[in-house]
């Protein structure tokens, strides 16, 4: 018998839940953002995941820019 025990993992794919989000549960993309910028100022964070942080910042910014214009108030 294990010292801990065997623990058995469900086999159903949870990225289909993942993609259904309802009205209600939606990402607040400023918190999203925040993560990502928490992301780059951790030091146990790995190179390859400190160059994703910065390019989905930077594509964020990229679309802001295009929406409000590049000398926005909200982007400062």
């Amino acid at each position: 018998m294990p010292l801990f025990g065997i623990r058995r993992r469900n086999h159903h794919s949870t990225r289909s839940q993942r993609t259904h989000r309802s009205m209600f549960h939606r990402r607040d993309p400023e918190r999203v953002a925040g993560g990502y910028k928490a992301a780059l100022a951790n030091p146990h964070t790995t190179r390859q995941g400190r160059k994703h942080a910065e390019h989905e910042l930077h594509k964020r910014v990229s679309v802001l820019q295009s929406f409000y214009g590049f000398n926005s108030p909200f982007l400062l």
